[in-house]
């Protein structure tokens, strides 16, 4: 408002207002190991924050991709999430360049590294709630459609169609991610291959990507309402604690930042 009394008007303004819905998800990529007790923690306190009501972050995915990094091996100590699947973990590691657990990536963007002494709340994450709350402000360039099919016990089969919102810019890379993901594995699981028990669960541990870590490419130009890509995967049920615990999330990057979009089920 402003005080007419006064020469100088007292007020503000807004330039270029929008008001839409929230429809993206962001995403979290999280490198963890049992082996550590600093990433047992980040892992700990990233599962609060993203289930706390208070800070609304219900439009967030999370990815946990358990590494065996050099820094968390002792003694010949081995990660038996990471022994059960090694490729995945590597391959996205290597892509961000990320070397040490724990370690986050939000939107395709490596934060900053943890420090050993770090002790709680946002020190044990290298971001904030804030970095995922603008993250998911701005509009998905891309419509992500998950069906999930199983047919067999042992056996999934997900049909994925993704679909440009906007007309893209010539030469575009985009690049669609399947994950596997085993919601929860409790410490009862783990804790006879570990010298050291834990004592809490640990969440959202990546299992497979379809049809492997290298995705399906799109190279072009899209306009809105293309099909960028119509996609059905299988994969065999294998090295997972609870079956009945997995669940796919799907997500589109765009020249290394997920940009985008992502869906989960």
């Amino acid at each position: 408002a402003s005080n007419a009394a006064l020469v100088e008007k007292e007020g503000f303004g807004f330039d270029n207002f929008r008001i839409f819905n929230r429809d993206r998800l962001s995403v979290i990529e999280t490198f963890s190991t049992v082996l550590s007790d600093l990433s047992l923690r980040a892992n700990d306190t990233t599962f609060s924050v993203l289930n706390n009501p208070e800070l609304l972050l219900s439009d967030v995915v999370w990815l946990n991709y358990f590494n065996d990094f050099e820094n968390n091996q002792t003694n010949g100590r081995v990660d038996p999430l990471n022994d059960r699947n090694q490729i995945v973990p590597g391959t996205i590691s290597t892509l961000y360049g990320v070397s040490r657990a724990p370690r986050a990536v939000i939107n395709g963007m490596v934060q900053q590294e943890i420090q050993d002494e770090a002790v709680d709340g946002f020190d044990l994450l290298g971001w904030s709630e804030n970095d995922l709350s603008i993250s998911s402000l701005s509009e998905p360039l891309v419509e992500i459609e998950l069906s999930e099919v199983i047919t067999e016990q042992d056996k999934v089969n997900l049909n994925v169609r993704v679909v440009s919102n906007i007309n893209f810019p010539m030469d575009t890379v985009l690049t669609t991610r399947i994950f596997i993901v085993e919601s929860q594995i409790d410490p009862e699981d783990i804790n006879p291959d570990l010298e050291t028990p834990i004592t809490n669960p640990v969440y959202n541990v990546v299992r497979e990507m379809l049809p492997d870590p290298d995705g399906f490419t799109f190279d072009g130009r899209p306009n809105t309402d293309d099909v960028i890509g119509d996609y059905s995967v299988s994969w065999n049920v294998s090295n997972t604690y609870h079956p009945n615990r997995l669940k796919a999330i799907v997500y589109v990057q765009s020249e290394g930042a997920i940009s985008s979009n992502a869906n989960g089920s």
